[in-house]
């Protein structure tokens, strides 16, 4: 039998003695059978010794119930409830508190820590708290708090925002720039007519330079049109004249129809066919 198939658990078990009987007999035979099986139980016991040596931590808190913790739960127990009125609620409350702390406006007694009630809701907050603990017990941890926060050290700035005398007198306005900012304003009586005039004969020069582009514009739109229009004569021009005309001609001449050609003033210099025709008929007559 190998060592993979031996069950190591039950060799472990050898340490702890939690084993039975025929589990003790059986880690017992492997580890005398088995040489990784002895090494394994050999490093069991040497962990096992060596904390057996290491020192007990010193705990920080005895969790041990003294006598004195145990009467003070006996007295705590006979002022709990009984089981027919501990029963659960739609709103569980602590049994030790005011049976209508739920109820009661906790924002409100959470403000009498910063003073910011009126007359009417600081006489209910005092109020809420003399008669129910758990709102006592609110107020006391939320004007620990306020101590607290108010007890703290300010965290250092990386950098002041403050704005010092100096920075106000740096960023006054001095000398040229108070002479600009004051142009063309009311508190400046003499350029400010001047501000108006410069600014009118501007917008004038916009104007008047825009005019010509708008002009040249509306021309070269008007003049496009007679342009398309002798483009379409044209193209009607070489429709009559181009190779459709010419391959029509010789059908036209087929049927018996009178030539152009024949009698127009751009065939006077071209022979004529008619006298041989002539001719040819007087010879054979």
């Amino acid at each position: 039998m190998q060592h993979a198939d031996h069950d190591l658990e039950v060799v472990a078990a050898l340490l702890d003695r939690e084993a039975t009987t025929q589990e003790q007999a059986a880690g017992e035979a492997m580890t005398a059978a088995c040489v990784s099986c002895a090494t394994l139980h050999a490093d069991l016991m040497s962990l096992a010794t060596a904390t057996r040596s290491m020192p007990v931590p010193t705990s920080p808190r005895a969790f041990t119930l003294s006598a004195t913790d145990a009467a003070r739960l006996v007295a705590t127990s006979q002022t709990e409830p009984d089981s027919a009125t501990s029963r659960p609620t739609a709103v569980t409350t602590d049994p030790h508190g005011s049976k209508g702390h739920p109820a009661h406006d906790t924002t409100l007694v959470a403000a009498l820590a910063d003073h910011s009630l009126s007359a009417a809701d600081r006489d209910v907050a005092e109020a809420l708290v003399a008669s129910c603990t758990m709102c006592a017990d609110l107020r006391t941890d939320v004007v620990a708090l306020r101590n607290a926060t108010r007890s703290m050290p300010t965290p250092a700035r990386p950098r002041e925002f403050m704005l010092s005398e100096a920075d106000a007198a740096r960023l006054r306005p001095a000398g040229w720039r108070r002479l600009l900012a004051t142009f063309g304003t009311s508190r400046d009586a003499v350029s400010q007519p001047l501000a108006i005039g410069l600014t009118t004969l501007g917008l004038a020069g916009l104007l008047i330079s825009g005019v010509p582009s708008v002009l040249q514009g509306a021309g070269a739109s008007g003049a496009s049109a007679p342009s398309d229009e002798a483009r379409q004569s044209v193209m009607a021009s070489d429709a009559l004249t181009g190779p459709a005309a010419a391959e029509a001609a010789p059908s036209a001449r087929a049927l018996g129809a009178p030539s152009i050609e024949a009698g127009g003033p751009d065939t006077a210099g071209e022979p004529s066919t008619v006298p041989d025709q002539v001719t040819s008929q007087a010879s054979a007559g």
